[in-house]
């Protein structure tokens, strides 16, 4: 039985296994493949190529054609200059005249604004002809060329786009870029604003010469008028007063107080020698006599310095000193002033004869070997630029509009 049992599972075992049935899984059948339509350019797209022909490409090859097949050359002419100045200190210590002849640092600034003025173009355009030298080109290049019957203020405009001042606030120093259609217009209208700039310059310094000398002798005017008031109230009042120098005789004055008083102090000390001797001796009597005349001078004498009588010889003579010592120091401070102001006008006209400010080129303008402008390459990429730009925005603003629909 123990046998038979481990056989009899053994057998039911294998029929299950031979009894399982085999599974065939069949895979799913995919869809029929669709055909896809060929793309085709849309309506937008075609207005979209359109547009980029006709706003971007089509006008920047008119543009490069124009610049390297009618674009005339253009030929630079450089210089560098500053204004220089020579200080010069004419001081008047009394009057605080004349300290500078020059105006200062704004001079170039001057200059800066005078390249740019209608009366330099004026000037040039008399004297060079720019109006013949600026259309030399304009048939074959009306872009950069200039019409020849060109108005002054357009003459004015175009002159702003051939010369090209740069100044460099830091030293004062003003770089020079002139163009023409030839390297000897550019020279030569570099050379006539050098030549220009220069005169306007020594006109500045002129006028600032004549205005400091003016100047000085306007002071010396005022000083001469204060001298002669000084020295007639001076005489007036000696005049009036019947003397030369009060200080003479105020010192003479105390001079003789003075000898008055020793002669006091040595009749006293003669008068206590005599205390011992009887008292109707004569000697005292006579010392008395001169003690009481000393003192009554003295008195006098006090009463003449200083005293508040009408009389002439009562007049408080300190008070007369005091009023004379005025009028002289109001005379020496004007014999001052006026040394100083004649000063000033002489040290004034020496420096007229100098030029005190100048104009000081440091690169002389060259003649060009090779054309500079235009920037053909610059030019193009710019307008390039911006032309792909602009189509760019115009197309996200119409596809934009067409999304709100």
């Amino acid at each position: 039985m123990k046998d038979d049992a481990p056989h009899g599972m053994g057998q039911t075992a294998g029929r299950r296994r031979r009894a399982a049935p085999l599974q065939i899984v069949e895979a799913p059948q995919s869809p029929p493949p669709r055909l896809v339509k060929p793309a085709r350019a849309k309506r937008r797209h075609r207005l979209a190529l359109t547009s980029f022909i006709l706003l971007v490409a089509a006008p920047i090859t008119a543009v490069f054609v124009y610049l390297y097949g009618c674009a005339a050359d253009q030929y630079a002419s450089y210089s560098a200059f500053s204004v220089r100045k020579q200080d010069f200190n004419t001081a008047m210590s009394l009057f605080g005249g004349l300290t500078n002849l020059s105006s200062g640092a704004s001079d170039i600034e001057v200059i800066h604004e005078f390249i740019q003025s209608q009366d330099l173009v004026k000037k040039l355009d008399a004297e060079l002809d720019l109006r013949k030298r600026f259309s030399l080109r304009q048939k074959s290049d009306p872009v950069f060329g200039l019409i020849p019957d060109a108005s002054t203020e357009e003459l004015v405009r175009y002159w702003n786009r051939m010369v090209s001042p740069q100044l460099n606030s830091s030293n004062g120093i003003l770089s020079l870029e002139t163009h023409a259609f030839s390297p000897q217009d550019a020279q030569d209208i570099n050379t006539a604003i050098l030549r220009e700039s220069s005169d306007l310059v020594e006109h500045l310094s002129q006028i600032a010469q004549e205005d400091a000398i003016r100047q000085a002798r306007d002071e010396l005017t005022l000083a001469t008028a204060r001298l002669k008031t000084a020295r007639i109230a001076l005489a007036t009042f000696r005049k009036q007063e019947r003397i030369i120098d009060p200080n003479a005789d105020y010192q003479s004055q105390m001079g003789l107080m003075a000898q008055l008083q020793q002669s006091l102090a040595e009749v006293l000390i003669e008068r206590d020698l005599l205390e011992g001797t009887p008292d109707k001796d004569p000697r005292k009597a006579n010392a008395d006599r001169k003690i009481a005349a000393i003192r009554n001078r003295i008195e006098a004498e006090r009463k003449q310095v200083a005293s508040d009588g009408d009389s002439e010889r009562s007049k408080q003579l300190y008070s007369t000193v005091g009023i004379y010592e005025g009028l002289l120091v109001d005379q020496e401070f004007a014999e001052k002033t006026y040394t100083s102001a004649l000063s000033a006008v002489d040290e004034a006209q020496a420096e007229a004869k100098r030029k005190s400010r100048y104009l000081a080129v440091h690169i002389l303008p060259g003649i060009a070997q090779t054309p500079e402008y235009p920037r053909r390459v610059i030019l193009g990429t710019m307008f390039s630029v911006l032309a792909f730009f602009t189509w760019v925005l115009l197309i996200l603003v119409a596809y934009s509009l067409r999304d709100r629909r």
